[in-house]
């Protein structure tokens, strides 16, 4: 293993770039790492936001390893396909408290190459006592999402059985399923 350099590769506009060289079953291999950000307003097209630094390991919230992760690292020597991931805050139409919202994230070509769509929740009881609460921002973390049974899918999230509340962030279709955007972290 060879660590991530950013003066390996250089870059055009606005997209931060690093290498990583490795070794397997004694060939070389280099990794080419693109990165850009943008930012997502609600009825607009998507604008630049800078280029992210290329990162060596995964930042996870509250820089918690038991939290879920805000970034994933960069430095991984085979990736089958792109990574797209969010991470940050949905907010509801104007910020008007609502108590429930979609949030999707797509991205299209002459096709769809991405489309996610989650429903996120006001705060829930199990049992069904009262309304859901309303929200205007939510963080999207999948320690609002649902904990699977054994904890191996996301073992982090909301235990309904046990906080006697419903998770905020679900799958429309699949309640029972982990829901998020954001990157994954490698233990699950």
């Amino acid at each position: 293993w060879r660590s991530l350099r950013a003066t390996d590769v250089s870059a055009v506009g606005e997209i931060a770039t690093a290498s990583l060289l490795w070794r397997m079953r004694g060939r070389l291999h280099l990794t080419v790492v693109v990165k850009a950000g943008y930012t997502l307003v609600s009825g607009k097209r998507m604008q630049p936001a800078g280029a992210p630094a290329a990162l060596e390991q995964d930042v996870h919230f509250d820089e918690q390893p038991t939290q879920s992760m805000r970034l994933p690292s960069d430095a991984v020597p085979y990736l089958c396909q792109t990574d797209v991931l969010f991470t940050g805050h949905a907010h509801t139409p104007m910020d008007r408290p609502l108590p429930m919202a979609e949030v999707r994230l797509a991205l299209h070509g002459a096709e769809a190459l991405v489309d996610k769509r989650v429903h996120v929740y006001g705060e829930r009881r199990a049992r069904g006592v009262g309304d859901p609460g309303t929200f205007s921002v939510m963080p999207m973390r999948y320690e609002r999402a649902l904990r699977d049974p054994t904890g191996t899918h996301n073992p982090v999230g909301v235990e309904p059985d046990k906080t006697g509340l419903l998770p905020n962030i679900v799958i429309p279709g699949a309640d029972d399923a982990r829901a998020g955007l954001g990157p994954i972290s490698r233990y699950w």
